[in-house]
């Protein structure tokens, strides 16, 4: 189970190399204990079980295959990796270490893109 994601720049016909403004591998590396939230630049719309968004700011599309769409709902809905991971291990047949691989490369990927950042989780 690999979710898929894809990105079209119309515009420029360019992908982003660089991680966005504020983002860094350092931040990447502790997805899971990190607040996710999408970002504000980003309109998205569930066509047939995918999602297309689009980062207004870059002008860029991303596409996400039905389980990349399901873990941008439950990202949305819960703002942790972990709780995506929790609520997928729920709803697919998959290995916790596949899905926990998955999950990090699209956070990854979508973070890359813009679409998403990272906040300090707060303590309880």
């Amino acid at each position: 189970m690999i979710p898929v994601g894809f990105e079209v720049d119309f515009k420029h016909a360019a992908v982003p190399k660089s991680c966005p403004k504020g983002q860094s591998a350092k931040n990447m590396s502790s997805i899971w204990s990190q607040k996710i939230e999408l970002s504000d630049d980003v309109l998205h719309q569930e066509l047939s079980g995918e999602t297309v968004l689009l980062n207004l700011k870059t002008e860029h599309y991303f596409g996400l295959d039905p389980v990349g769409t399901r873990i941008w709902q439950v990202l949305g809905e819960t703002a942790s990796a972990e709780k995506v991971v929790s609520r997928l291990l729920e709803e697919y047949e998959v290995d916790e270490s596949t899905l926990r691989a998955d999950v990090e490369r699209l956070i990854a990927e979508l973070a890359k893109a813009g679409l998403l950042r990272f906040a300090q989780a707060e303590t309880a």
